[in-house]
């Protein structure tokens, strides 16, 4: 949906609620080269950063509780956002950046679109959240394994049913703005 050509810089101007001075968030660039760039918050509840860019290329911005790696965030825990030309304008909590509000750029002249995405995703949470659920149990009783599995395997199909219907809306909207740099 992303890589257009459109070289500039990009900016986030963050209001986030229980940054403290010295906290750090994370933002991996998903262009051609990946990079992970720390941000510092400099004062309290606010995070500010600006980088040059090549081309609109997806993003996410994500946490690493303290006593974990990259390797243990969650999809469900990160912020996906698309980069450009342009400033964004974050508003949230710590410890929920998944929920933060964004506007500006892209943002604002596709809202119907990031807000249907924002609906798929709420109604996968708490699916993902029964399928981690399930996934953690252990030592379950033989005479409960077979029900066990089925459960997890109806509860899996559910989360890729609304990841298909996710991608069928993505698809349609790509159609639908084609003459669109974004698109």
């Amino acid at each position: 949906l992303l890589h257009s050509q459109q070289a500039g810089t990009f900016t986030i101007d963050a209001r986030i609620k229980g940054m403290e001075k010295g906290d750090t968030i994370y933002i991996m660039h998903q262009g051609d080269d990946r990079d992970i760039d720390t941000i510092v918050c400099n004062k309290k509840n606010r995070i500010f950063y600006t980088k040059a860019i090549d081309v609109m290329h997806p993003a996410v911005l994500f946490e690493i509780p303290q006593g974990e790696t990259i390797n243990d965030v969650k999809d469900d825990k990160i912020l996906p956002l698309c980069t450009g030309d342009y400033t964004l304008s974050l508003k949230g909590d710590k410890g929920h950046l998944e929920n933060i509000s964004i506007s500006g750029g892209v943002y604002d002249s596709h809202r119907d679109y990031f807000d249907s995405l924002k609906k798929y995703a709420d109604e996968r949470a708490p699916i993902r959240k029964r399928l981690d659920s399930l996934m953690k149990e252990k030592n379950i009783p033989l005479v409960l394994r077979s029900e066990h599995n089925a459960l997890t395997r109806r509860t899996n199909d559910s989360a890729w049913a609304v990841r298909r219907k996710e991608s069928l809306f993505q698809d349609r909207y790509v159609s639908s703005h084609s003459d669109d740099t974004f698109s």
